[in-house]
């Protein structure tokens, strides 16, 4: 069973920690009107760009209500 988007976001690609802001992750918004934040790895300075939109649903969870 693949991993839910949810759960992809909260994990180091490289390291494989668990991402806390401000224990091993660093979350600073990208553009002005918010919509991207960006998430940094502190172990390995790994980036990751991630959408931000309020109410906005992830992939994984708009299929899980279809079926």
């Amino acid at each position: 069973m693949a991993k839910g988007d949810y759960i992809k976001r909260q994990i180091c690609k490289k390291c494989h920690l668990i991402l806390r802001p401000g224990v091993t992750s660093k979350v600073q918004l990208k553009n002005n009107n918010g919509k991207h934040m960006e998430v940094i790895c502190l172990f390995v300075v790994l980036k990751k760009d991630l959408t931000a939109i309020q109410n906005s649903e992830l992939f994984y969870d708009k299929i899980k209500k279809k079926i």
